[in-house]
């Protein structure tokens, strides 16, 4: 009796411990399926975020396209205001120029009519003293 009654311990305490081991197993199980149901709904929702992005995207290449098109606008506008200002300033400076060429002329004028005076001056004090 006392040979079955460790037989039958040996036994249960076998039984105990496949049992344990039967629990952790249906515990990683339920865990690895938890898992695989993430992964799938994962797996499912993937197509629908990649079309998503792949709308988001377009719509920013367009956005970018937009504004780099704006941009180069803006840049011609700017080159095309610098370009005429910088044509008005050689205007401007080439007025300048000839306004000082005119004054010179004009102060050369001066003093040839004021030289031609003063000779007229000279020349009737001249006369008139004879």
């Amino acid at each position: 009796i006392d040979e079955l009654t460790a037989m039958v311990e040996a036994q249960n305490a076998i039984v105990e411990k496949r049992s344990q081991e039967i629990q952790t197993k249906d515990i990683s199980l339920e865990t690895l399926t938890s898992q695989n149901d993430v992964l799938n709904k994962t797996i499912t929702t993937l197509p629908q975020n990649i079309d998503r992005i792949m709308i988001q995207n377009e719509k920013l290449s367009a956005l970018n396209k937009t504004i780099t098109q704006k941009l180069e606008e803006a840049q011609k506008a700017t080159v095309d205001e610098i370009a005429e200002k910088t044509d008005i300033y050689i205007e401007k400076l080439i007025l300048a120029r000839r306004l000082d060429e005119a004054q010179l002329k004009l102060n050369l004028y001066n003093e040839k009519a004021s030289s031609s005076i003063e000779k007229s001056i000279l020349k009737y004090d001249e006369i008139k003293a004879k």
